[in-house]
């Protein structure tokens, strides 16, 4: 299994609600990584997640954020997550 296989799969089977504000960053960096590495294929629709996830994990490290916006960010990882994991971009 190549490293992207093993983010995808690691990706696919991330339960968000029990995960750490720092496991999320640490996981979103991840993926930010691994959506660089495919982005020579489907570029330009990989460059906009990868950029949802950099910005999620920016806005993730500069606040001091509240349950409402937690949820907020958890479900749009999740939205994320399944346009990834179904490949429709």
């Amino acid at each position: 299994m190549s490293d992207q296989e093993l983010i995808l799969e690691q990706l696919r089977n991330v339960n968000y609600d029990k995960l750490s504000k720092q496991d999320i960053v640490t996981m979103l960096d991840a993926g930010e990584q691994t959506l660089e590495n495919m982005a020579a294929s489907r570029k330009t629709a990989i460059d906009i997640i990868a950029e949802a996830m950099n910005q999620t994990k920016n806005t993730l490290e500069a606040l001091d954020y509240s349950g409402k916006v937690e949820v907020e960010i958890r479900k749009n990882l999740s939205i994320l997550r399944e346009l990834l994991m179904t490949g429709d971009l």
